[in-house]
């Protein structure tokens, strides 16, 4: 099979989950779903298609799609980016912002001092960067994805103070990661270099940050042009190429490339809604080809990662609770908020599995199959967890109907 005819084969998958599958499983309770949701039946099909079955996707054609995997990752930061309007943010509670900012970053610091630790006292030989490792890890284990609490006001009619400031939270959840892996890859900044550099670092990030500001002005003013439909859609599709390209070929992010120049869109808000609506419409093919490329690439050992990945979930629980109890204790949001509510915050979602695939992408080996390992599991453990202590909680606090 050629590259072109294996990224159809993944695109008619996706597109038909979208069409088909999707709308049937979304009016199902989240319980009976919760698999499905969580990406399990499409990591397992890219499994069957990838090296360790069929081989339909073998090694060199994964090797030779990832120009094309790279411009899925970067329509994952543009559209969280674009979704960043700094005026819609500022119409929250103050105190709401820094909530979420002190959860995710007390997540970060818990579990990267936790995996750092761990992996230390391990020294597993294929871990050649232990910082690195626990970094990215952090990065992804921070954030928090908006689905279990998006199912739980769409399945359960869960309304109320709690749930505002819990769907606040995790729709922000993902900049701190996004931000966090970024910086990883400007201060790592060759790729399979393992040695951190201030100083070339700095120079790297003035250099990313300056790129996506002057792509996404440079953006805004050939939308004032004015185009409608496919015209719309080939630009944008053009754009989110065109970054990841940079981002691809200089050693840097896609994600967090695109999701600066995303945030520049953002503010205006007239262009920002009409690129949404194109963004928005491809999101779930999008996270459904990562799911199936996830699965393809995914290559566990048992024996040397089993350890670390019950180490990183056992920190990433430890990081997400703790987050949870500081910030509802010391932050004033108006309302009682429970201790445990770092249980709802729980949930992963694609952003973190389009981190992982980013790292895998650039620095690949066997910390690349730990970091892809380690969020296909998490993936797997905490979707379910979180949509049960969703409703559980919410339902103590009076915020989802008895009869829900």
């Amino acid at each position: 099979m050629t590259p072109i005819l294996g990224f159809l084969l993944v695109i008619i998958i996706a597109l038909i989950s979208k069409l088909v599958i999707l709308p049937r499983i979304n009016q199902a309770s989240p319980f009976v779903t919760g698999l499905a949701v969580s990406g399990l039946p499409y990591i397992v099909l890219g499994m069957v298609l990838g090296p360790r079955a069929f081989d339909l996707l073998d090694t060199d054609i994964l090797t030779r799609l990832e120009p094309l995997i790279s411009l899925a990752l970067g329509w994952v930061g543009i559209l969280f980016g674009i979704q960043l309007r700094w005026k819609n943010v500022r119409r929250f509670p103050a105190n709401y912002l820094l909530f979420a900012t002190v959860q995710s970053l007390v997540a970060f610091g818990v579990i990267a001092l936790i995996c750092l630790g761990g992996i230390y006292l391990l020294a597993p030989p294929e871990v050649e960067s232990p910082l690195q490792v626990a970094l990215i890890l952090a990065a992804i284990g921070s954030i928090s994805a908006p689905i279990t609490v998006g199912r739980a006001m769409v399945s359960y009619r869960a309304r109320g103070r709690l749930t505002h400031l819990l769907q606040f939270v995790s729709s922000l959840d993902a900049f701190w990661g996004i931000l966090f892996s970024g910086l990883l890859f400007v201060f790592f900044r060759s790729v399979g270099s393992h040695d951190l550099s201030l100083l070339k670092g700095m120079l790297w990030l003035g250099i990313n940050l300056g790129a996506g500001i002057v792509i996404g002005v440079a953006f805004l003013y050939l939308l004032r042009i004015g185009f409608d439909g496919e015209e719309l859609l080939l630009l944008v599709l053009g754009l989110v190429i065109f970054v990841s390209g940079v981002g691809f070929y200089l050693g840097l992010s896609p994600i967090f490339l695109n999701m600066i120049v995303g945030i520049v869109l953002a503010q205006s808000r007239v262009h920002a809604s009409r690129v949404m609506r194109v963004l928005a419409y491809a999101e779930k093919p999008i996270y459904l080809i990562l799911l199936v490329f996830a699965g393809a690439v995914w290559n566990f050992h048992v024996v040397t990662e089993v350890v670390i990945i019950a180490l990183f979930l056992l920190a990433r629980f430890a990081g997400k609770m703790m987050g949870g109890w500081i910030s509802s204790r010391r932050i004033d949001c108006a309302f009682p908020i429970p201790p445990d509510v770092g249980k709802i915050l729980l949930s992963f979602g694609g952003i973190s599995l389009a981190i992982a695939f980013n790292f895998q992408l650039f620095y690949g080996g066997m910390m690349g199959d730990l970091v892809i390992s380690a969020t296909i599991i998490a993936i797997l453990v905490f979707d379910e967890w979180a949509a049960y202590s969703t409703v559980r909680i919410l339902r103590e606090q009076g915020e989802i109907p008895l009869s829900g």
